[in-house]
């Protein structure tokens, strides 16, 4: 090992974020899913969509559209007067299911608040705002 100092170059660290900024939608993607996927995209960091979480990210930017599809539907039955129908409780069926896996894509790509936060900080951050009101908040350093 050689003596004497190093120079700032040899000590500075470079951390490595995985992603390459924001991704595009792939081509095989309809304009609706596109557009989902630039808003998803849009509103995280840079780098949080690396190679691996695309795919899980596509699905989700599917199912966001087929719930929305299915919800303009649902709204149509219900507006022609045939919400107790059978039609409408399938609709509404499906479009649980597919909020349901909506949910669960977003918490695993940790878009969610929720998903972002153990439970301890959560509590931590929960206790602190039931206590302090805006004007008594201080700088916590």
């Amino acid at each position: 090992m050689p003596r004497g100092r190093r120079s700032t170059n040899a000590l500075s660290v470079v951390p490595v974020i995985p992603g390459q900024g924001r991704p595009q939608p792939p081509r095989t993607m309809d304009k609706t899913e596109k557009v989902v996927w630039r808003s998803i995209v849009g509103a995280m960091p840079p780098n949080w969509f690396g190679s691996e979480c695309q795919p899980v990210l596509r699905r989700l930017c599917a199912q966001i559209v087929i719930s929305e599809g299915l919800e303009e539907q649902l709204r149509k039955v219900r507006a022609d007067g045939l919400a107790d129908s059978e039609r409408a409780a399938r609709l509404a069926e499906a479009h649980r299911d597919a909020a349901r896996a909506v949910n669960q894509l977003s918490q695993a790509l940790r878009l969610t608040p929720k998903s972002r936060w153990s439970a301890r900080a959560s509590e931590t951050e929960v206790g602190h705002a039931a206590k302090e009101r805006p004007w008594e908040i201080r700088a916590r350093g």
